[in-house]
């Protein structure tokens, strides 16, 4: 009987290919490091967060608050750089820099650092994770941050967890202690862009959706209309939900949230431009109710609206489609649906993708095509099997 052969990869080939694959983490993670360096989201230099890096990955036993404090003294490095440093590692593609910024990201909450424990915890609901043993000590200080320190990101972050256990009175409890806090310390810790990302954001957003949710229509609009004059564009986009499809406050306020990164505004927008020549006639129709509804809610508002109202003074979404050729709505449509795909709405893709193949552009397709399965934002699995399937029927058409 034949014995089997056994094959096996000489010692040197086994090393040469752990160190490339070393070499090539460690790339990721200094190209990484540098580009949020250059772009102004990292103030570590580069060979300082890497050395930063090394030194966390070097302790061995969990990390303590005497060890942060000592490597940020080393290095010079503020505690609240450490969760800049900990944001863009738990972003590489490889497992072992993420689980490194994880590490820095948890050991700088535990040491005090208030955006780090925010982060954290807000990261660890989105990916339903908050019962993660290791986030124990990462809670205790976010409970310290709302009750002892009155931070008002923390009361919102507070008040989402408490939604999401379908605790709605405590959630708006804590939102109204969070504005209320944002309006006394006199900033805008309500809206920090930096941790928007993570999925929190305004407290007159997140009061004016529980208010929805619990049937108190007027209560919503006015949280969000608050939201809007306190500079917060995704408060459009929340208005905008709550007015006629395609009225002339729906027009402005998606217009406003769209040109600010909204995606599904922009999205919205491309549908806009998307309508029927029977869809724009009864627009036409609609204009004269809108114009009386207008003139009510005008004499209603606060002089703090008056911005609003003078860009409504006029809008006429009717007017704003009959005046454009067909080819000319079509451009503007395919414009806002990249737009939105772009911006990590996918469906915006495809529908930009079919006006393109109803036009015969079929070049753009390749564009739409390679933005959608190699753009940072990934999309999801029945984008790209739409995507593939009108590129290939391009492909068998284009073929001689």
């Amino acid at each position: 009987m034949r014995q089997r052969e056994e094959f096996t990869v000489p010692h040197h080939e086994v090393d040469r290919v752990i160190r490339e694959e070393n070499q090539l983490i460690l790339d990721s993670k200094i190209r990484a490091i540098t580009r949020a360096y250059n772009d102004g989201i990292l103030k570590i230099e580069p060979d300082v967060a890497d050395t930063i890096a090394r030194r966390f990955l070097d302790i061995r036993k969990n990390v303590s608050v005497d060890d942060v404090r000592a490597i940020c003294e080393e290095s010079k490095t503020p505690l609240a750089d450490l969760t800049s440093l900990s944001r863009v590692l738990v972003n590489c593609p490889f497992p072992h820099d993420r689980a490194v910024g994880r590490r820095i990201l948890l050991a700088a909450s535990r040491a005090g650092e208030p955006s780090a424990t925010i982060f954290a915890l807000a990261a660890a609901m989105n990916q339903g994770q908050l019962h993660s043993p290791e986030l124990v000590s990462v809670k205790t200080q976010l409970e310290k941050l709302v009750r002892v320190e009155r931070n008002p990101q923390a009361m919102i972050l507070t008040g989402r967890i408490a939604e999401r256990e379908g605790n709605l009175r405590r959630a708006l409890a804590l939102y109204e202690q969070a504005i209320e806090e944002a309006l006394k310390q006199g900033d805008d810790a309500t809206n920090d862009r930096s941790i928007e990302d993570a999925g929190i954001y305004g407290a007159w957003i997140h009061l004016g959706q529980v208010k929805l949710v619990l049937c108190d229509r007027p209560g919503a609009t006015a949280a969000f209309e608050a939201g809007v004059l306190a500079n917060g564009p995704l408060a459009f986009a929340a208005l905008s939900d709550l007015e006629d499809d395609f009225s002339p406050r729906w027009l402005l306020y998606k217009t406003k949230a769209a040109t600010s990164g909204h995606a599904r505004c922009a999205y919205d927008l491309g549908r806009f431009y998307s309508l029927s020549d029977d869809k724009v006639k009864d627009l036409r129709k609609q204009e004269r109710a809108w114009a009386k509804t207008e003139a009510e809610r005008a004499a209603k508002a606060p002089k703090a609206w008056s911005s609003i109202l003078t860009a409504l003074a006029g809008l006429s979404p009717y007017q704003q489609l009959s005046q454009l050729s067909p080819q000319e709505r079509d451009f503007f449509a395919s414009e806002w649906f990249f737009i939105a795909g772009t911006s990590g709405h996918g469906p915006g893709y495809t529908a930009a993708a079919h006006i393109v193949c109803k036009l015969g552009k079929h070049w753009i397709l390749a564009d739409i095509y390679r933005s959608a399965m190699w753009g940072p934002d990934a999309v999801d699995g029945v984008v790209k099997a739409e995507l593939e399937m009108m590129v290939k029927r391009w492909e068998s058409i284009a073929k001689p």
